[in-house]
Order: C-alpha cells, then structure tokens, then sequence
C-alpha cells in the first residue's frame, strides 16, 4: 500500500486544489498504514464521481477535532463550522485523522474508479496508482 483514496464533497476540490487548504482530515481510517510520504488521491462525489487530483502526506496525525482546528486553522479543508457538522454523529468522531499536504496536483481528467470509494475511503496500491496515472494523463 502507497497511499488512499478519499472521497470529499466536489463543491469542496477547489478549496484544496485552488485555495491553498492543504490540510484534510476525517474521521480516522485506513490511518495505521498512512504515513509521511505516502500518496493521497481525491476521489470528489457527488455530481463529478472521479478521482480528481492528489497529493503526498507531509504529516499524519491524529488529534482531537478542537485541537486540529486550532492548529491548522484556515489551512483546513473544511471551515470550523462545518468540521463540527462533518463530525456529528460519526462514530470515533473524539480523534480525527489530520493530513498536511504538500505537492498537490488536480489532474487533467478525471479517472472513474472501478469501484465506488465509500466514505471510509481505499487503500491504494502501487498498481492502481499507476494505472490512474496512466489514464489521468493521456
């Protein structure tokens, strides 16, 4: 495993690929093989369901939602308000995975997965990461 694949909100891309937040977080999964270094792909649901970019985890963490918000700030992904609505009623919502990202790419096209990527999110293998590359590229 390089990485995952994590689904945000389409309305939200820009704000991690144009803004500048670089920094994701959600409730914790697949988190005990991420670390420095490893790949994370933007899968955006909704209207667009493709991955649609990606970048390479700086820093992984886990903390809790009022201390990430209080470190990280503007450079979040979601506003303070809406990690609080993000976050109600998730299980092991006490700890959030916190993601610093650095070298992000939106890619050119968008790369259907062959499989729908559920809330939790994928693992990534090198294979995949490959193929999506191949394909994201053309």
């Amino acid at each position: 495993m390089i990485g995952a694949v994590f689904p945000i909100p389409s309305h939200l891309v820009g704000r991690i690929f144009e803004d500048g937040r670089n920094v994701f977080l959600k409730p914790p999964t697949v988190y005990k093989d991420l670390k420095r270094g490893s790949k994370i792909l933007f899968y955006a649901s909704g209207d667009i369901r493709e991955i649609v970019g990606e970048g390479t985890a700086e820093k992984v963490e886990l903390l809790k939602p009022e201390e990430a918000v209080k470190r990280y700030g503007g450079k979040l992904f979601l506003d303070p308000n809406e990690v609080s609505e993000y976050l109600k009623g998730k299980k092991r919502a006490s700890k959030v995975l916190v993601i610093v990202l650095k070298d992000l790419k939106r890619y050119k096209r968008g790369y259907k997965p062959k499989r729908f990527i559920t809330v939790a999110g994928k693992r990534l293998t090198e294979t995949e990461y490959k193929e999506i590359l191949r394909a994201v590229e053309k």
